[in-house]
């Protein structure tokens, strides 16, 4: 009998869904603690209670990348003040709440929150607050040097222990090179930072290979966005082999790298089938920095296709979310990309 039996038995032996959810979530049944935790949430009634059990049902939702529904738990857990009052370890919440957030695009809450977690964390951690500062720099004010400073001084934070690592920093500027445009710079660092990024892999880890993976897409749109097509290609369908299912986060950006490369390639149709299969995953989950990117890519397919009332439509979309998560240096991209009546 497996787990979800046992557990579907006790519930009718009328075990507290409580304990169910805490059982389900110890042996990593994310559904299953979802769905006990959710029914004990429904019957709770003390704050500390619901304190714990929100942390326990978010952090469940954040193992599978669904921040539409993880955020709001975690984040009321947050602003009540009750992060540190319950058998989750508080830091741990905090980790997982500006993760989820960020893949939400819901910024509101990260600059208290780094400022906690770069306080109270060790040289990791801090480097890690202030690589999301620096995407906030860029995503909300578009602010570059104020983004390259910040992704230097992460690095500062936690330098390399050893020769040799250095390309851990190489990954992360050549990733923010890519997404500010600056095309060229990010191929300079990228391609030696996946070579040895490579070399340190270990291919019996699902997350391993899945940040791999992910890393082999996002390189790939750089080089479909430089013309290198058939080069991109291959990373792309080879990094799609290496994404877990289970992360739907990295499979819906798995689509959309696949369709920025169909797009270079000007292949509509195999671009409108990556943007409906990324589209469905991310709505789904909430992920509104993948919907924007989605859209952004549908903007310029259309300008391409010339479908002005496409065009008009996406761009609506795409602005409108902008304007919701105050993401500045989206709605410059998507301002940038002329109309189809514009192009020559």
């Amino acid at each position: 009998m497996g787990l979800r039996e046992r557990l579907a038995k006790a519930v009718g032996n009328r075990v507290a869904p409580a304990r169910l959810a805490h059982a389900a979530f110890d042996h990593g049944n994310w559904p299953a603690a979802i769905e006990f935790g959710l029914r004990a949430l429904d019957d709770c009634g003390a704050d500390d209670d619901k304190a714990e059990l929100r942390i326990l049902v978010g952090s469940a939702y954040a193992e599978l990348d669904d921040a539409g529904r993880g955020v709001p738990l975690l984040q009321a857990v947050y602003d009540d003040g009750l992060i540190d009052d319950t058998v989750f370890v508080g830091d741990m919440a905090r980790l997982r709440l500006a993760l989820l957030s960020v893949k939400g695009g819901e910024y509101s809450s990260l600059p208290r929150l780094l400022d906690e977690i770069d306080r109270r964390g060790p040289a990791k951690r801090r480097a890690f607050a202030y690589r999301l500062r620096a995407m906030l720099a860029w995503q909300l004010r578009a602010d570059l040097p104020a983004a390259e400073l910040l992704l230097q001084q992460s690095v500062e934070a936690d330098p390399p222990d050893e020769p040799g690592m250095s390309w851990r920093a190489d990954l992360g500027r050549g990733q923010f090179l890519g997404e500010v445009g600056r095309y060229a710079e990010a191929d300079a660092l990228l391609g030696p930072a996946i070579l040895r990024q490579e070399q340190c892999l270990d291919h019996d880890d699902h997350g391993s290979r899945t940040d791999f993976g992910i890393g082999l897409g996002s390189y790939g749109r750089i080089l479909a966005r430089l013309g290198r097509i058939a080069e991109a290609h291959v990373l792309v369908e080879r990094g799609a082999k290496l994404l877990d299912p289970a992360h739907r986060y990295a499979i819906a950006y798995g689509h959309l790298s696949r369709m920025e490369v169909a797009l270079a390639s000007q292949d509509g149709p195999s671009a409108k089938s990556s943007f409906t299969e990324g589209w469905v995953i991310a709505q789904d989950l909430g992920l509104m920095p993948a919907c924007i990117e989605l859209l952004i890519a549908h903007i310029e397919l259309d300008a391409m296709l010339g479908d002005h009332g496409a065009y008009t439509r996406h761009r609506s979309q795409a602005l409108d979310l902008c304007r919701l998560l105050g993401h500045e240096a989206d709605r410059q991209r998507i301002e940038a990309v002329a109309a189809p009546n514009d192009r020559t």
